[in-house]
């Protein structure tokens, strides 16, 4: 047994007993805060925030842009609205809102489809920065993590949920002596996963070769995908921050169980 690579399936899980024994009690389910959409887009933000809640977290908030107000309005529940700048997306004075938001929360999902212009980025950067706790990127955020380079990369507490592509340039940048390609079959891929995941601080969610991949400080999981999903990294990044709250402890048992459960 490859002890840095552990397999599963959704018939057979590694972590059955914590699996089928989540908490019922919302105030022990873990309470996330997602962060995320623009005035060009919010649909995945809104898809994370169904993904989350299929996952069975105890609280969610949703924070928008206010330049979304006019076109969700109280549409869901548990949204607020921060400052917005010229762009419609989140404006840098709305930082000092967003970390009050965090501080209420066990985790933070900065979610897709924010804004490319510079004042988002800055703004994703200053809260990295400031931000301690448990923190999921997926979609836009990973590619401002990237940007930001490998001074970022030993950040504590971070999880990323992203394809290969986004992997190989964060492996890049990095500068992982493995070299990550969509093209590489499933035993490369792992290794390279696992080396990156080791020489940085962060926990890494993918998919490769129809399996769904995870990889935590140089091991990883992998569990055969068993039906498609366009969504998957919302899905994915939805069910594994709900799954890292309620068992901070145990992280890759808990996202070990979440490649599981995102394929019920």
């Amino acid at each position: 047994m490859n002890d840095s690579w552990l397999k599963q399936s959704v018939e057979q899980p590694l972590f059955g007993d914590m699996l089928w024994s989540k908490p019922e009690n919302k105030r022990l389910a873990g309470k996330l805060l997602i962060i995320g959409g623009s005035v060009h887009g919010f649909a995945q933000t809104v898809s994370l925030y169904q993904s989350v809640i299929r996952a069975g977290v105890g609280t969610v908030r949703v924070v928008l842009p206010d330049s979304l107000r006019s076109t969700l309005g109280n549409s869901l529940e548990d949204i607020d609205y921060v400052s917005s700048n010229r762009s419609g997306g989140f404006a840098e004075r709305s930082l000092a809102d967003l970390l009050e938001q965090s501080s209420w929360s066990d985790g933070v999902i900065f979610g897709p489809e924010l804004d490319s212009n510079s004042e988002d980025k800055l703004l994703f950067e200053k809260f990295i920065h400031d931000y301690s706790g448990q923190l999921t990127l997926v979609g836009d955020p990973l590619n401002f993590l990237i940007a930001l380079g490998e001074n970022y990369f030993s950040r504590k507490s971070t999880l990323v949920v992203g394809d290969l592509s986004k992997l190989s340039k964060l492996a890049v940048k990095a500068k992982s002596t493995l070299a990550i390609n969509p093209t590489y079959d499933l035993v490369r891929v792992v290794d390279a996963a696992n080396m990156l995941s080791k020489n940085c601080s962060i926990n890494i969610l993918s998919m490769a070769s129809g399996n769904y991949l995870l990889s935590i400080n140089g091991t990883a999981c992998t569990t055969k995908e068993v039906k498609k999903n366009q969504n998957w990294e919302t899905d994915l990044a939805g069910h594994g921050a709900v799954w890292w709250v309620q068992h901070p402890d145990k992280v890759l048992e808990a996202l070990s169980c979440a490649l599981v459960e995102v394929q019920s």
